[in-house]
């Protein structure tokens, strides 16, 4: 239910720009794959969906935040600023959304962390577990660049039971499920 109602939100170009609909299959995606490492990784999967497909809510509230700069007569960023602030500040804006709807703080190190959990305090294990399923969504191009990387040599990902054996059963069914998952969205 909650991914029905970020996608519908995400999806008016008005308030999100062209990209909208990207980072929400991107969180989609992410969600799905927060599910499946959260086995290997002895952590909640059904709080691991959550806060996988909240790992970039961040980046919604800088984009509606710019779109909307024009309404006070402040000139807009350009696209390059504002992909700048995306990459620097989405997951910082992310814990302040958070906090402002007064979710549980375990959502927090995993959506605030997801880029470096080792700074998590409270939860790093969940923290961990948004950061590979944020790098396996990149590996698979879930709605973002691919991004390819050595899973063997990731320590995060060992550390959290990821091996060569996790990693060929992601890379069989992680697809599937973000296909299927785009296929019944609004």
């Amino acid at each position: 239910m909650t991914s029905t109602c970020l996608s519908a939100l995400a999806a008016d170009p008005r308030i999100y720009g062209s990209r909208g609909r990207e980072y929400v299959d991107h969180s989609i995606g992410t969600a799905y794959l927060a599910w499946l490492v959260a086995g290997p990784a002895k952590q909640p999967p059904g709080e691991a969906f959550l806060y996988g497909l909240l790992h970039d809510v961040g980046k919604l509230l800088i984009i509606k935040l710019a779109r909307e700069s024009a309404r006070y007569a402040v000139a807009p960023p350009t696209e390059s600023e504002l992909a700048e602030v995306l990459a620097e500040r989405h997951a910082e804006a992310g814990g302040y959304l958070l906090w402002q709807w007064g979710l549980p703080a375990p959502l927090h190190d995993p959506i605030v962390w997801h880029h470096e959990p080792d700074r998590a305090e409270t939860h790093p294990q969940a923290a961990d577990v948004a950061y590979a399923a944020n790098r396996f969504a990149h590996r698979y191009g879930f709605a973002c660049a691919l991004e390819d990387f050595d899973t063997a040599a990731d320590p995060i990902l060992a550390r959290i039971g990821i091996d060569a054996v996790e990693v060929a059963h992601l890379d069989l069914r992680a697809p599937e499920l973000f296909s299927l998952a785009r296929k019944i969205r609004p």
